[in-house]
């Protein structure tokens, strides 16, 4: 594993600007513990009123410069809002994340099926009732395109769909969905995250995605000391992707990890 790409772990979180466990110096030091270069991508905008501010913002990117990470912020897919250059050109990357779909007056809570695979949550909440599957799977694809559209997206954050509606849907349905996904993905230059917190996606979706022509990234989406930089599903579901790590988001010039 001597490759610099499968040593970056481009999504952690801080308690200094976010919900996570570790302080930014924190998070950087284990970083230099495990070998790694890890990326801080707090929650921002509309998903925490810490990093909304323009004021905010600065600080936070200011903060990041002070110490050897990858310099993120995640945001939801369908942010409203736009980037300021003043903040955003000083980040390394973005994480647009698919935490909500809203299919007409209903809101598919994806992070909340993540939080169950990842054992956080002990019992699995369904969708709203009046979902259909077909509605839900047609919803997504336009969610990324105005995002991927209106923000300089770096990588498509923990990608799943829930499974009580992909389940019901038809398996014709299902894939034209996942292959919109790569497809958008592949046109905007995004690379779509292997996730270790909630091991999302799975590897026959990465390998139907990596078909399609897409990149990836690793992430741990690291929120406390157990978790932050522990990369070992995501280089389970890699390794048995059979892909080369070319297919992988390289870290910038000088910030590879180890």
């Amino acid at each position: 594993m001597t490759d610099e790409r499968l040593r970056v772990d481009w999504h952690n979180h801080t308690r200094d600007f976010s919900d996570g466990q570790l302080t930014l110096a924190e998070v950087a030091a284990r970083g230099a513990e495990l070998g790694l270069c890890l990326g801080v991508a707090d929650h921002a905008l509309q998903d925490n009123r810490r990093l909304r501010e323009p004021e905010q913002l600065l600080a936070y990117a200011a903060a990041l410069e002070r110490y050897p990470v990858l310099r993120g912020m995640e945001i939801s897919l369908g942010e409203p809002s736009a980037p300021d250059e003043r903040w955003i050109g000083r980040l390394t990357h973005v994480i647009a994340s698919l935490h909500v779909v809203r299919v007409g007056e209903h809101a598919v809570n994806t992070t909340h099926y993540l939080n169950y695979r990842a054992g956080v949550l002990p019992a699995l909440r369904p969708p709203p009732a009046e979902v259909e599957p077909e509605a839900y799977l047609a919803a997504i694809p336009p969610l990324l395109e105005r995002t991927f559209r209106r923000w300089p997206v770096t990588i498509l954050g923990h990608f799943a769909l829930v499974p009580s509606l992909a389940e019901r849907a038809r398996p014709e349905d299902v894939g034209a969905c996942l292959d919109a996904v790569a497809d958008l993905a592949v046109r905007h230059g995004v690379a779509i995250e292997i996730n270790s917190k909630s091991r999302v996606p799975d590897l026959e979706t990465v390998r139907r995605l990596a078909a399609r022509g897409a990149t990836f990234a690793l992430g741990s989406d690291g929120h406390g000391p157990d978790t932050v930089g522990n990369l070992a599903s995501a280089w389970e579901t890699w390794a048995a992707s059979g892909l080369p790590t070319s297919r992988l988001l390289a870290p910038p010039p000088g910030m590879a990890g180890g």
